[in-house]
């Protein structure tokens, strides 16, 4: 009788919660069995609902590990600031301390975050390789550049991207470059990115339609000759990844945390986020246009390589394994 109940209180204590992260109501968690999930992995940080479903899962001595998402960077931090640190002081920094493991998407995003748990993983995300692939004329005489996320000045660097627009906007005319931007049509910064498409004169050349997901995502992408995203701060973008999988060469900030792998894999272009620097970098991207295609290849090798979800999801099982040993 005394070994039934020591299984059970062990069985109680190993037990594990999966957050539903796209759930609005605190209470909707799902309960999983000891053999089947160990964590809580935590989608977004500042959702006050979590913090008290991490209490509840400390005093259960449940572990929990919180997915930063790019939540954690010095640039997100800087968002927001005051209302930022009284959450942070309240409840946010107890929850992340409390974790078992802070889980980053990559190096630069643990490298450019504030460490207020010393415990930590890096596990990139993953994708499937899709069927299509992107293929090149052998004369490109038109440049069609694409965005696709969501519509956020700041973290996407919308706002620079359009200033740069701005600046070689007769040039961009000339040379019959064009750039759209897909993403949901709603909130603040959807009517801000408006104003500041008409702003700079540029309602013939940047082009913004609502957000494609599955296959219309995927013509979107066919039909470009490359993907940009001059962020400010992320963890990981999957349009990145998306883009590169059907073989799209991108051009990216360090704010991506893509520079340094689209550097050394030669897929794609790195810039900074500013007016600039992009614009001279999208002038650019129509000079070397010839090695559109070469890149492109890059571009999915690279993904196959580093970024199938059957690999990433693996690895990250065998991260998580290791968290639950120590």
């Amino acid at each position: 009788m005394r070994a039934l109940l020591r299984r059970k209180r062990l069985h109680r204590r190993r037990r594990a919660f999966l957050f539903c992260p796209h759930r609005r109501r605190a209470d909707r968690v799902c309960s999983f069995p000891a053999d089947s999930s160990k964590f809580v992995p935590s989608i977004k940080i500042y959702y006050s609902a979590f913090f008290q479903l991490a209490k509840n899962l400390r005093k259960e001595k449940i572990p929990y590990v919180v997915v930063a998402h790019g939540g954690l960077t010095a640039g997100a931090q800087s968002q927001r600031r005051v209302p930022k640190m009284m959450v942070n002081m309240g409840w946010a920094k107890q929850f992340i301390r409390g974790a078992r493991a802070i889980h980053f998407l990559s190096q630069r995003e643990y490298e450019t975050s504030v460490s207020w748990n010393p415990h930590y993983l890096i596990s990139p995300n993953g994708v499937h390789l899709p069927r299509e692939t992107k293929h090149y004329e052998k004369e490109i005489k038109h440049l069609h550049l694409i965005y696709i996320g969501r519509i956020n000045l700041f973290y996407k660097g919308l706002d620079v991207l359009c200033q740069a627009c701005g600046l070689i906007a007769d040039e961009m005319r000339k040379q019959h470059i064009d750039l759209c931007i897909y993403g949901p049509r709603e909130g603040a910064d959807y009517d801000s990115l408006q104003r500041l498409i008409t702003d700079n004169q540029i309602e013939d050349i940047v082009g913004v339609q609502d957000g494609v997901f599955d296959q219309q995502k995927i013509q979107a992408m066919l039909a470009a000759d490359a993907f940009i995203q001059p962020s400010r701060s992320e963890g990981q973008p999957m349009g990145i990844l998306d883009a590169m999988a059907i073989g799209l060469p991108v051009v990216v900030t360090p704010g991506t945390t893509f520079d340094e792998l689209v550097n050394e894999r030669q897929c794609g272009w790195v810039t900074k986020s500013e007016p600039e620097a992009i614009a001279k970098t999208i002038l650019q991207i129509y000079e070397e246009r010839s090695d559109l295609a070469d890149k492109s290849i890059r571009a999915r090798t690279c993904v196959s390589d580093l970024f199938q979800w059957e690999n990433v999801a693996k690895q990250t099982i065998e991260k998580y394994k290791d968290l639950l040993e120590k």
